[in-house]
C-alpha cells in the first residue's frame, strides 16, 4: 500500500532545508524533486553542508557535471547489506565497485560484523578482479549489475570458480533490472538491491525473493512511496541530515502479494 506525506513530515523537512539556508520559494508541499532540481537544492545548501557532521555520497552512478555530494550521516550503515550478508555468512568478500561510489567505509563496517576480509577492486580491472576470486577464495560479491555481467562471464571464460553469493545494485534510473545470465543459476544466494543513486537502497530483497531470481522486491523502509500512474515520489521518513522530499523515480510500483516474510511485494510498472 503507498503513503501520503502527511503535513508534519513535511514542515520537518522544510525546517532542515531552511536550516540549510534552501530559499523559502524552492520549499512547498507539492514539490517534485528531479535530478536537477536536487543539484539546485544541494548548490543552496553547500556552505552549510561542512558545518554538519556527514558524509558525501555521489548523486549519480557515472561521473559529469551534474555530479553532486548527498550528505548522510557519519554513522550511516548499509543495513541492507548487512542484513544480506547475515543470510549468506560470507567468508570473504569483494566490492566490485567504483571508488567514486564512496561505499567502502559502509562496506567495510558491514564486513567487519561478519569477520570477513574484504576486497576493493575497479570494475575496469577485471583480470585483477578474477585473479582475487581464484587466490583469495571470494564468496561474495558484490556489483554494479552491468559489471556483474562482465565478471561472471569472465570468470566462467577462464574456467574459475564462480562466488556463489552476489549483491546486485541496479541503478533506479536503468532502463532494465536483470540477473545477468551468468548469475541466475549461481549455487548460492543473489541479493538484489535498487538504489536511488549509489549508497541510497530504496527496493530491496529479503531471502525468499532471492529464489527467484527476478525483479520482485520490498520497498525500503527509509522513505514514505508516493505514486501516479507513471511517477513515483520518495520522501525520507528518517532524522537525514538532508532528507529527501517527493524525489522522482522514473517508474511507478505495482503492489503483487504479502511475502512469506511479512513485508508486501511489489514490482516495477513502467
Amino acid at each position: 500500500m503507498l503513503e501520503r506525506i502527511d503535513s508534519e513530515l513535511f514542515n520537518d523537512i522544510a525546517l532542515v532545508y531552511k536550516g540549510l539556508g534552501i530559499s523559502r520559494a524552492h520549499i512547498s508541499a507539492d514539490m517534485e524533486t528531479t535530478p536537477d532540481m536536487l543539484c539546485e537544492l544541494l548548490d543552496e545548501a553547500r556552505p552549510q553542508i561542512p558545518k554538519t557532521d556527514v558524509r558525501l555520497f555521489p548523486t549519480s552512478f557515472n561521473a559529469g557535471p551534474s555530479l553532486r555530494g548527498f550528505p548522510l550521516p557519519l554513522t550511516h550503515r548499509w543495513l541492507s547489506c548487512e542484513r544480506s550478508f547475515s543470510e549468506m555468512r560470507p567468508t570473504a568478500v569483494m566490492a566490485h565497485l567504483p571508488h567514486f561510489w564512496q561505499l567502502e567505509i559502509p562496506l567495510h563496517a558491514a564486513c567487519r560484523r561478519e569477520s570477513a576480509p574484504i576486497f576493493f577492486g575497479e570494475p575496469e580491472n577485471i583480470p585483477v578482479a578474477a585473479a582475487a576470486i581464484a587466490s583469495a577464495s571470494i564468496d561474495t560479491v558484490i556489483a554494479g549489475a552491468p559489471a556483474s555481467f562482465a565478471l561472471s562471464s569472465y570468470v566462467l571464460q577462464k574456467r574459475l570458480p564462480l562466488p556463489p553469493h552476489w549483491i546486485l545494485i541496479h541503478d533506479a534510473f536503468a532502463a532494465s533490472w536483470e540477473i545477468p545470465a551468468p548469475l541466475r543459476t549461481a549455487d548460492g544466494m543473489v541479493f538484489q538491491e535498487v538504489h536511488a543513486f549509489p549508497g541510497l537502497p530504496i527496493l530491496e530483497q529479503c531471502a525468499t525473493l532471492t529464489q527467484a531470481r527476478s525483479a520482485h522486491f520490498h520497498r525500503s523502509n527509509s522513505f514514505v512511496w508516493d505514486a501516479t500512474e507513471k511517477t513515483a515520489y520518495i520522501t525520507s521518513t528518517g532524522d537525514d541530515p538532508f532528507p529527501l522530499y517527493r524525489y522522482v523515480v522514473p517508474f511507478t510500483i505495482e503492489p503483487l502479494h504479502t511475502c512469506d516474510c511479512g513485508q508486501e511485494v511489489v514490482t516495477r510498472k513502467l
